[in-house]
């Protein structure tokens, strides 16, 4: 299968928004913001929640540029 039969929502979709791993990573922070605010989360916990989703969003961001060769959006 070619990535363009594997994406199940058109690419400009997220475009307005700033792209799918910036709609992911504000859908994270919302919903750990929200479990903080509920006192079902620690602040440490929050800390490092956070540590790891602008982590990943790094990593994903240098992975996407470095072997998939795709450009900046």
């Amino acid at each position: 299968m070619t990535e363009k039969e594997c994406r199940k929502v058109p690419r400009d979709y997220y475009s307005d928004w700033g792209g799918q791993r910036y709609v992911l990573v504000l859908l994270c922070l919302f919903i750990s913001s929200f479990l903080l605010w509920n006192q079902r989360l620690t602040s440490p916990d929050y800390a490092m929640i956070m540590v790891g989703i602008v982590g990943a969003y790094i990593a994903g961001r240098a992975y996407q540029k470095t072997k998939l060769g795709i450009p900046e959006e």
